[in-house]
């Protein structure tokens, strides 16, 4: 599990609402086992493991630079993890 919290007064929280609003894509993939929910000002995403690469992918195919960072932030972190 990837876990993510941003400001619900961010960009960043727009990014992610962006990405997690698109549901299922021309490559049948969506986030279904995936949390998201809100408390307090925060915005909360548990991704799922099997869903990382579709997070990854939609942040990427954003081309912004923001996008890419957390892009590069999640699998730097991911690939940290599995060693």
């Amino acid at each position: 599990m990837l876990d993510i919290s941003v400001s619900i007064n961010s960009n960043d929280f727009e990014l992610f609402k962006k990405i997690i609003n698109k549901g299922i894509d021309s490559r049948l993939e969506g986030f279904t086992k995936s949390k998201f929910y809100k408390k307090g000002h925060r915005y909360y995403l548990d991704i799922d493991d099997s869903e990382i690469q579709i997070l990854v992918r939609r942040l990427l195919e954003e081309n912004t630079f923001e996008a890419d960072l957390w892009a590069g932030d999640i699998i730097n972190y991911w690939y940290i993890k599995e060693e």
